[in-house]
């Protein structure tokens, strides 16, 4: 289980990346293929991620439940799957 601290900490980053990333589409000066990243991002990671932090769910693999090690939340706050999963879905995607 992940301490609170470290948890509040990834959301306090989650919300800068959210704002962030919105300024960023909103100036406009992103080649399309990283606004649509960044829009979808927006839109659909970060607040799934936000939400999974209130329901006390944050780092547990979305796909199979296991806990996702606190060194790759570090990494990739936005993380929903573990590095297994993730990997079994970047190869069906390639």
């Amino acid at each position: 289980m992940l301490e609170t601290s470290f948890v509040q900490r990834q959301r306090k980053r989650l919300l800068w990346r959210l704002t962030s990333y919105a300024m960023e589409i909103r100036n406009g000066d992103l080649p399309n293929h990283m606004r649509a990243h960044k829009a979808h991002m927006l839109r659909e990671v970060i607040p799934t991620v936000l939400a999974r932090i209130d329901d006390g769910c944050y780092g547990s693999c979305i796909k199979c439940g296991v806990e996702i090690p606190k060194h790759r939340l570090e990494l990739i706050p936005d993380a929903l799957r573990c590095v297994h999963c993730q990997s079994q879905i970047d190869q069906k995607r390639s």
